[in-house]
């Protein structure tokens, strides 16, 4: 599935995010080349069945397994039927109503910013994007094709 050449509507996200958001039927469509995420603060998040502080090392993405040197932290919570995953020190957000498809877009999420930031020419970047760069090619140790 390809999300190029639309846009995400943060508006949205940062509305579901609070529980202000009065739709059932929140869709996202993303460049997943050319995003900004600014997360909502904790006090300002009203969630449902969180579970907070799980631990990620790899992301599995089609047939690519991207292996990290340290785990990252992220959090699942359900809000009005909505399943999400959040990455925050990497600005990742996917969300559905399925939670296995939930977590298979933040997967795929992970690739597509490795793909569109860390293996983009520096000269394409803006400078939060190239920080973004530094800080991925410093975290992900290899990136492998996975047989499963």
């Amino acid at each position: 599935m390809s999300l190029q050449g639309t846009t995400i509507d943060f508006k949205r996200m940062r509305a579901f995010q609070s529980g202000q958001d009065q739709h059932d039927d929140l869709m996202m469509q993303s460049n997943l080349c050319s995003f900004s995420y600014a997360p909502v603060p904790a006090s300002q998040q009203t969630r449902c069945d969180t579970v907070p502080g799980l631990t990620i090392r790899r992301f599995r993405w089609q047939k690519r397994l991207f292996t990290l040197r340290q785990p990252v932290v992220y959090r699942v919570y359900c809000h009005k039927g909505v399943w999400a995953y959040e990455c925050e020190s990497l600005g990742l957000l996917s969300y559905d109503k399925s939670r296995s498809r939930a977590r298979e877009n933040f997967n795929e999420e992970f690739a597509s910013l490795w793909d569109c930031i860390a293996c983009e020419e520096d000269a394409k970047l803006a400078a939060d994007a190239i920080e973004l760069k530094i800080r991925l090619k410093e975290l992900v140790t290899v990136v492998e094709d996975d047989a499963d």
